[in-house]
């Protein structure tokens, strides 16, 4: 049990002394000297139980059903022999009071003791109601003792509710405070979130902006050149810049930056491409994107992939083709995998002939950036199956 129990506990057995008290002066005034044992006693165990309960030697809940059973024997013996109508068995009433300070009681703990004090309520009226007690006591007494039992009984339990109230009071203040300060808190970080999302779309933008840059030198550079082949290195080196740079872009004007539309990107990545090498040939673009959701420390690399498969697509599947497709299939697997189905349906290129130029060797330097594995498909066209782990 907690500390607010312990206290109420020493508190209870301090007024259970007093009332005794009152008891034990009752029954001297009324010169009944065989049944002063019985609030001497309980005054005693009473008193015990506060100093075994200051040291620590038992806790709150053995003293509570200790003490519960002296009330209920101290009930039983002064109604028998003063009578019902003295009103001792108010005291009884007290149990459930102080038990209800108690706080989370086990289910079996709190229905077997309210089972208890039903049962002992219902003996009491049974034996005792409108009974006499063996000693004969005149009206005006009995009717004292019922109203000094009645108030001392009351002020227990007016104390248990106001102590009740008090710390019921306090957890709430305790709560209102607790809630203004998590608000504030909770205010203070959605601020430095906001910041921070404003700091990195910054970050983007100027990455894109540089990139563009550099895509922009790369062009100027390649207009000084004569050398076609030479002409050819730069523009493809300027369609790697530009793949990063829609990235960034994309980065730039996404509300979230952990994540973006990777249907949108690849579709925005490959179109470029289309516009870049594409001029007489109708190729359609077969672009499927199902329960993808990457970082852009994937979407780079992958990005960077797509960029070069395409690019060798767009340059030698159709030479001798006015139609063609365009394949890009990418999937969540089930076993914690992304799959991509990649390619073209052009002249196609045997798995033994793959070329190891520049493209083929960034195209491996990719896939291992991915921690994954790639294979060219034995289909009609080229197609290329990439198989990565779930970097999240």
């Amino acid at each position: 049990m907690d500390h607010r129990f312990t206290k109420i506990m020493a508190q209870s057995l301090l007024l259970g002394v007093f009332i005794n008290a009152y008891i034990l002066s009752t029954i001297l005034h009324l010169g009944l000297h065989n049944i002063i044992w019985n609030p001497i006693i309980a005054a005693i165990l009473f008193l015990a139980g506060y100093f075994f309960l200051q040291k620590n030697k038992i806790n709150a809940t053995q003293v509570f059903f200790g003490g519960s059973i002296i009330v209920i024997y101290e009930v039983f013996i002064l109604t028998h022999f003063l009578g019902w109508n003295c009103g001792f068995y108010y005291y009884v009433f007290l149990l459930p009071a102080v038990f209800l300070i108690g706080g989370k009681w086990e289910k079996n703990i709190a229905t077997s003791f309210y089972s208890f004090v039903i049962i002992i309520t219902i003996t009491l009226f049974v034996i005792y109601f409108n009974k006499k007690g063996v000693y004969s006591i005149s009206p005006e007494i009995t009717s004292y003792t019922n109203l000094s039992n009645f108030i001392s009984a009351g002020i227990v339990i007016l104390i248990v509710i106001s102590y009740f109230s008090r710390t019921v009071l306090k957890k709430e203040n305790e709560l209102l405070i607790l809630n203004t300060t998590l608000t504030k808190q909770n205010e203070k970080v959605v601020s430095q979130h906001n910041n921070l999302q404003i700091l990195m779309k910054e970050i983007h933008h100027r990455v894109k902006n540089n990139l563009q840059m550099v895509n922009s030198l790369l062009r100027l550079q390649a207009n000084e050149i004569e050398d076609e082949k030479v002409i050819e290195l730069f523009n493809v080196s300027r369609q790697r810049v530009l793949s990063m740079a829609k990235l960034h872009e994309k980065m730039y004007g996404s509300e979230d930056l952990q994540h973006i539309n990777v249907y949108e990107h690849f579709e925005s990545l490959i179109k470029g491409l289309l516009d870049s090498y594409v001029t007489d040939k109708e190729i359609t673009l077969d672009l499927k994107v199902k329960n993808v959701n990457l970082k852009i420390d994937s979407l780079i690399p992958l990005g960077l992939l797509v960029n070069e498969i395409i690019t060798n697509s767009l340059k030698y599947a159709f030479l001798n083709q006015e139609k063609g497709i365009i394949k890009l299939h990418f999937q969540f697997l089930n076993n914690q995998e992304y799959e991509m189905i990649i390619g073209d349906n052009g002249i196609g290129v045997k798995v033994e002939e793959a070329p190891s130029g520049l493209g083929s060797k960034l195209i491996k330097a990719f896939t291992k950036q991915l921690n994954g594995s790639i294979e060219q498909l034995n289909t009609p066209g080229t197609m290329f199956r990439l198989v990565f782990k779930n970097p999240n």
